[in-house]
């Protein structure tokens, strides 16, 4: 830990560490732009079934992720977000001298 940092717990630790099942993580991607998506378009992008993207939405929520769902309609973002990649932010920090 980092000299003034907060160490993590455990159970924290754990869950920052624990990668986004696929299925929530490409919803989670095409829903960034803040716009409507039907969940029947969803479904035949991800090539599964509404429910599907009924339960992975509901993991998303789950998570913190602030979702709509407008009847008849399908899901939006509250909010328009850029995705953090990792990668390219540790290619972006400086390199240790």
């Amino acid at each position: 830990v980092a000299a003034g940092a907060t160490p993590l717990s455990a159970p924290v630790r754990a869950r920052i560490e624990t990668p986004v099942p696929a299925l929530p993580r490409r919803l989670f991607a095409a829903l960034a732009d803040g716009a409507l998506h039907s969940g029947a378009e969803l479904a035949a992008r991800e090539g599964v079934t509404r429910s599907a993207v009924w339960k992975a939405i509901g993991q998303l929520r789950d998570d913190g992720a602030l979702i709509d769902a407008v009847p008849n309609r399908g899901y939006r973002m509250q909010f328009a977000c850029a995705l953090l990649d990792g990668d390219a932010m540790r290619a972006a920090l400086p390199t240790a001298q």
